[in-house]
Parts: C-alpha cells; sequence; structure tokens
C-alpha cells in the first residue's frame, strides 16, 4: 500500500458536513470560554481542537477545477484589497460616529497577551473560520437554496455577525463574500484561507500606515462607495457561472 498517497491531505476522506458540527463546535467553544478564565487562551485551544474536528468534513482539494489559476490568484488578491480597503473605512466611520464598546472590550481582550493574539488572529482564525464558515456552513446552506448567491450571502452574514462588534460588521461580510465566492470557483479551502490570512495581516499589521489622503472622512461619501461595492458584488454573486466561463483555461 502506497502510504504517501494514502495519507495525501488532499485526498483524505471527509464526512458531510452537517447543521450539528456547527452547534457541537460552538459548544465546545461555550465551554472553553467558560472554564478556561484567560479568554486568549481559552480562544487559542478552542481554535486548536476546534481545527482538528472541522477537518474531518473539509477536504483540502488542490485543483482550480479547469480553471486559469493566475487569472484567479489576481482577481483574488485585487479584490481583497479593495474590499478591504472599504472594510476598514466604514470600520472608522463606525468608531467615530457611533463608537462600539464590545470593540473596545475586543481591544482590550487582544493588548492583553499580544503574542497569543497575534498566532490566533494571523494563523490561527484564518484556518479556523475557513473550514467552519465556507467549509461547513457555506456547504450546508448550499443544499437549501436553487442559487447559490444566497448561500454565499447568508454565510457571510453569519460569519459577520458571529464577530460580535459593529466595527468588525460589513469589513468581515466583504471578506465572508469573497473568500465563499473564491472557494465556490476553485473548490480550494486553501485559497479562501490564504486570503483571509492576507486579509487579518493587513487589518493587525497595515492598517495604521494607511496615509491620511486616502483616508474617506465624508460619511456621505462613504456611504456612497459602500453602496456602490455592494452593487458590483451582487452583480458578480447573480452572474457567478458566467465568471466561470470567462476565467476557464
Amino acid at each position: 500500500m502506497d502510504l504517501k498517497n494514502k495519507f495525501k491531505i488532499g485526498e483524505l476522506k471527509t464526512k458531510q458536513p452537517s447543521i450539528k458540527v456547527f452547534v457541537i463546535y460552538f459548544l465546545f467553544g461555550f465551554l472553553c470560554t467558560t472554564f478556561i478564565k484567560d479568554r486568549m487562551l481559552a480562544t487559542l485551544f478552542w481554535n486548536i481542537c476546534g481545527i482538528g474536528y472541522l477537518l474531518k468534513y473539509v477536504p483540502f482539494k488542490s485543483d482550480y477545477q479547469g480553471l486559469n489559476k493566475e487569472l484567479i490568484n489576481k482577481f483574488s488578491v485585487i479584490s481583497l484589497f479593495v474590499l478591504w480597503y472599504f472594510g476598514q473605512m466604514t470600520a472608522l466611520g463606525v468608531i467615530n460616529y457611533f463608537g462600539d464598546d464590545a470593540f473596545k472590550q475586543y481591544q482590550a481582550t487582544m493588548n492583553g497577551n499580544v503574542l497569543l493574539a497575534v498566532v490566533v488572529a494571523l494563523f490561527l482564525a484564518p484556518i479556523m473560520e475557513e473550514l467552519l464558515f465556507r467549509g461547513v456552513v457555506y456547504n450546508v446552506l448550499k443544499k437549501y437554496f436553487k442559487h447559490i448567491s444566497v448561500a454565499i450571502v447568508l454565510q457571510a452574514i453569519i460569519f459577520s455577525c458571529m464577530h460580535g462588534t459593529l466595527v468588525h460588521g460589513l469589513p468581515t461580510f466583504f471578506l465572508g463574500v469573497l473568500s465563499c465566492y473564491v472557494y465556490e470557483l476553485t473548490g480550494n479551502i486553501k485559497r479562501s484561507i490564504g486570503l483571509h490570512f492576507l486579509f487579518n495581516f493587513l487589518s493587525v499589521v497595515m492598517v495604521k500606515l494607511i496615509p491620511e489622503w486616502l483616508v474617506i472622512h465624508s460619511p456621505i461619501l462613504l456611504i456612497i462607495f459602500t453602496v456602490a461595492l455592494l452593487t458590483v458584488i451582487g452583480i458578480f454573486l447573480s452572474n457567478i457561472n458566467s465568471v466561470k466561463e470567462l476565467i476557464k483555461k
């Protein structure tokens, strides 16, 4: 028997994802945060165990379903930078005009143990959240909706809401849509994890380097740009099959 091929990660047999997987995952998270007093340690333990659990339900495919890999990479990265930028602008708008006590609490937790926060935010969260929301939640929702665009939007809304702050609202929604869109195009969860890592890296490291002249201070202008961006997203979602045809090799 060829053990190398037997245990190749892309060929591991996986179980069918279900709502039960989602429920069990969050029940385990509740237990972690209840019995481990240090919130960052609890999150770290939850993420590590969660990744091991979710890997049973999400295959790590390495193909691109006959699509142009180079074109997908360019589309993914350019889209990510655009969505990240406008996501950060909306986050700044929320902080400046509304405030967000939940986000302040989140910042305090992250600042409590910077090293663990970086490990969780940059490395564990992208893997865990992609496995959970794109690999499990999205694949479950696809079974119940005729149009996959509905499933993509719903999983992005759930993903956004699970972050629990107004500041994270639109940025995580944008990320949820894009990573799921790329996942649907390629069937490759590793692409989504890579995009998520880049998004979090930009949010943690690069956000403070945005020059002042690029910051959108006008709330009206920000609303106009956000509506325009959501419109473009809607067009791409409603024409996902046409996009697949355009980027075939």
